[in-house]
């Protein structure tokens, strides 16, 4: 438990997710230094809500809001040696659900990691099948050795639930603006899932 933990959670009308989220946090084992919310404009009781957590809240307007530079912007604020990502539905599913996502980076050269999404139980057959498709029960570690065998799943990432090691992620650049272009974090990534 030596890395410092922010996380990150962009909101836009999250009041249905955004409490439970925030109490799920606040019970973790591992220790979290901060917790960022990033608003864009919400119209509902978000960030009412958010108010009554220990948050740092930022409201930014709509037409600002990018995944990329959104994310970017907030992690380059951060001081921690680690930030996760949330999106605002993503809900905790246990005390340790942090911790374990954490512990990944500790692997010889991790350094993202994206956790396991289980679809909700009263998700369409379809969509819990994906979820199975797309985060097994089992881990794994992917690198570029990886890539004749899964192809472009051997890059396969999601930031609804992910962990970035800010040093490496600001000594590569960060996330460029536009996501269809190249990035030279690709060349060094291992990810967990």
């Amino acid at each position: 438990m030596d890395k410092t933990v922010s996380v990150v959670i962009p909101t836009l009308n999250a009041e249905r997710f955004i409490n439970i989220q925030l109490l799920k946090l606040s019970t973790q084992d591992y220790p979290i230094t901060e917790i960022i919310v990033v608003d864009s404009a919400s119209e509902d009781r978000t960030v009412e809500i958010c108010k009554k957590h220990n948050v740092h809240l930022i409201q930014i307007q709509r037409k600002d809001f990018s995944h990329a530079k959104t994310r970017d912007m907030v992690l380059r604020q951060c001081e921690t040696d680690v930030v996760v990502f949330l999106t605002q539905d993503a809900i905790p599913y246990d005390n340790q659900t942090v911790g374990n996502l954490v512990k990944a980076l500790d692997q010889d050269g991790v350094v993202i990691a994206t956790g396991r999404q289980v679809a909700k139980n009263d998700a369409s057959a379809f969509e819990k099948l994906i979820r199975e498709f797309n985060y097994p029960a089992v881990s794994s570690v992917k690198s570029k050795t990886d890539i004749k065998r899964l192809g472009i799943k051997t890059f396969f990432f999601s930031d609804s639930f992910a962990a970035y090691d800010r040093k490496v992620y600001l000594a590569l650049g960060g996330f460029e603006k536009s996501l269809k272009s190249k990035h030279p974090i690709a060349e060094y990534i291992k990810i967990p899932s």
